[in-house]
């Protein structure tokens, strides 16, 4: 298995106390491009068109790059026509210290000079004094006019997974198979041995499948699974060592938490989830930075 490229590609107004784009920290003390986001997503799933010039004039203070880049979409405009169509995208990514927003506009042939047509709109944040990203909150269209809202987070261990975990839910029941994850996940990172019985010790199943059509250069290496409540685990697995190398739960049926732990992968520590709302993607975020101080 490979670690999930989360990066790129990867509320209402009144919440957040936000009038309009690139104002100061709102009632949820988040810092003005997290605000700036928000506002952003909320005004399209509104329909509601930011123009790329109204964005950068709003955002003067902050450090401008823009980019060019391409993607393939299917034709929505056209209910018969299934036809994959290019198009070109130029990205508006505005840095302030650790954070960096970006909107991604389409763009024909990049001659427009004031596009309104939003693809794609990110925010990501590093914890002080660290280079790599810590959290990544993200809207993406492509060719879905109704939009895809993720988080992702990228921990440094296990113990900080489980505390991520139980923030975003709450109070909220959760399945028992996160114990599970939990579990084995801290084998890894222990390097620990742990049988496949006693895996199945605490799944309380003998029904961890084995892939017949894994492959891998270490021949010594398995691929097992195991589902439950809505939620796939699949585990990598050291025959020869009696080790677990890497591990995923991803949800597959509704909104809760997906989480992985991959040994020998840059952002191997993952946590990410779907969001069902712009307002749920906001709770999320105002309780993770609250809880880190960032």
């Amino acid at each position: 298995m490979k670690a999930k490229k989360l990066l790129l590609y990867v509320i209402g107004i009144g919440l957040l106390g936000v009038n309009m784009i690139g104002c100061s920290k709102g009632q949820n003390n988040l810092s003005q491009l997290q605000n700036t986001y928000f506002e952003v997503v909320d005004k399209d799933i509104n329909n509601n068109k930011v123009n790329s010039k109204e964005l950068a004039s709003n955002l003067k203070e902050f450090k401008l790059e823009k980019s060019i880049g391409a993607l393939v979409l299917v034709d929505s405009e056209d209910e018969k026509d299934n036809t994959q169509k290019s198009y070109d995208t130029s990205n508006y990514s505005f840095k302030n210290d650790n954070e960096v927003f970006e909107v991604s506009y389409l763009d024909k042939n990049n001659k427009e000079k004031n596009l309104d047509k939003i693809n794609s709109v990110s925010y990501s944040l590093n914890k002080e004094n660290m280079n790599d990203i810590y959290l990544n909150v993200y809207y993406e269209k492509s060719g879905n006019e109704t939009g895809n809202l993720n988080i992702g987070v990228y921990p440094e261990s296990v113990k900080e997974q489980k505390q991520l975990v139980n923030t975003i839910n709450g109070k909220k029941e959760i399945s028992e198979i996160y114990e599970v994850y939990y579990k084995i996940a801290q084998s890894i990172e222990d390097d620990s041995k742990i049988s496949l019985s006693d895996i199945e010790n605490l799944l309380q199943s003998k029904n961890l499948k084995k892939s017949e059509d894994y492959k891998d250069e270490n021949p010594d290496l398995s691929l097992y699974s195991y589902s439950k409540d809505g939620l796939n685990m699949n585990i990598v697995y050291n025959e020869k060592e009696s080790k677990c190398q890497d591990i995923s739960l991803e949800d597959n049926e509704s909104y809760e938490v997906s989480l992985c732990y991959y040994k020998h992968s840059d952002y191997g520590i993952q946590l990410w989830k779907k969001n069902s709302s712009l307002k749920e993607q906001g709770k999320i975020v105002s309780k993770i930075v609250k809880q880190n101080g960032i």
